[in-house]
């Protein structure tokens, strides 16, 4: 049984099926990178659907990745505990109570906060180190950390060369924690703009109040 299973997080990412898992035969990745893996759910999923793949479980939320690791525990999944981002170091909130910041990485420490450091590394630094031969599977949710692949090449390649691409972006809206983000308009003509040639796009689960979505890119 997952440590710290709810509800809430089964329904989409199992019954809904949000990051189009589904359509994939049987053993259709050779290696995974689960960026924002919380507690390993979605690593779980595709080590059950790819019993020889290398998998990837990237989480750096402290409490999140003690979860992980024991969830993760004799799966053959690797865990690790940085921050998608540029390279440098970047905060998060401490916590202590719930806040709506829980989940945001920022570049500066704020005063008067309880805040804790995260190194980040860059996509394809994470994709060099780890990196397997063969088709792979790239899933990113990390909360705004996403805004780092946009005109970045070395990045945007590792992104063009994966047969699936499941990308939850975050954007400013009326109830948004993600003013700094790229806008919804600009996430999608960046989308468009990498992928329209070589990959199929599906967008869904969208709330443009909350600033989030996720784009589901599937190679032709």
């Amino acid at each position: 049984m997952l440590e710290k299973a709810r509800k809430p997080c089964n329904n989409e990412l199992i019954r809904k099926d949000i990051y189009k898992i589904a359509q994939f035969p049987i053993n259709s990745f050779n290696y995974v990178l689960d960026i924002g893996a919380n507690i390993g759910i979605f690593a779980l999923m595709l080590r059950v659907l790819n019993r020889a793949a290398k998998i990837v479980a990237v989480e750096p939320n402290k409490e999140n990745f003690a979860y992980l690791t024991t969830n993760m525990d004799g799966l053959d999944i690797i865990t690790d505990s940085r921050a998608l981002g540029d390279g440098s170091t970047l905060w998060l909130r401490e916590r202590a109570k719930p806040h709506p910041l829980d989940h945001r990485f920022m570049p500066s420490r704020p005063e008067n906060s309880s805040t804790y450091p995260v190194p980040s590394i860059r996509l394809h630094s994470l994709f060099e180190q780890y990196h397997q031969e063969g088709e792979y599977c790239i899933k990113c949710n990390c909360e705004g950390g996403e805004r780092y692949f946009i005109a970045h090449p070395e990045d945007e390649k590792v992104l063009q060369g994966a047969k699936s691409v499941n990308l939850m972006v975050h954007f400013p809206g009326s109830k948004s924690d993600y003013p700094d983000c790229p806008t919804w308009e600009e996430y999608t003509a960046w989308i468009k703009h990498l992928f329209s040639s070589t990959h199929s796009i599906h967008y869904g689960h969208s709330h443009r109040g909350k600033g989030r979505g996720i784009f589901n890119m599937v190679k032709l």
